[in-house]
């Protein structure tokens, strides 16, 4: 089955870079390739619409802890969503998560809360678990 045609662009731009693969590099240097991949090339067209966005600062016992409402064109009650993105407790970060937070609310009609929880080495373990816990608990 052959690639779809944007993924094979995408494939094929990661290779022309002849970058290291990111479990090659240090953590900064990942988190940088990671954003322009997702953040940097990201197409204003390709966002997905929601009803509103507003960043929040969630109170937790190791500060505070950045995160972004996302909420549906849809009247009434709605369930919520805690959206802790991927990237390994390493990388990634609200912007870099956007569109799949964006994603999650307008196809379930979920209030989304993404978090930008602490990531690791520097809040090593269990840093991102602790503010996942403490924004659900929000």
């Amino acid at each position: 089955m052959p690639l779809d045609p944007q993924i094979q662009a995408l494939l094929s731009a990661v290779a022309a870079m002849n970058a290291p693969p990111l479990s090659q590099g240090d953590p900064i240097a990942a988190r940088q390739g990671f954003r322009f991949m997702t953040v940097d090339m990201r197409r204003p067209e390709h966002i997905v619409p929601v009803k509103e966005t507003e960043d929040v600062t969630i109170p937790t016992e190791a500060g505070p802890l950045a995160a972004r409402l996302y909420r549906p064109d849809h009247a009434g009650p709605v369930p919520t969503v805690v959206f802790a993105h991927g990237g390994g407790f390493v990388i990634g970060d609200i912007e870099t998560h956007d569109n799949q937070a964006r994603t999650v609310c307008a196809n379930t009609d979920a209030v989304v809360v993404s978090i930008d929880y602490r990531l690791a080495p520097e809040a090593p373990w269990p840093a991102a678990v602790d503010d996942t816990y403490a924004a659900v608990q929000w």
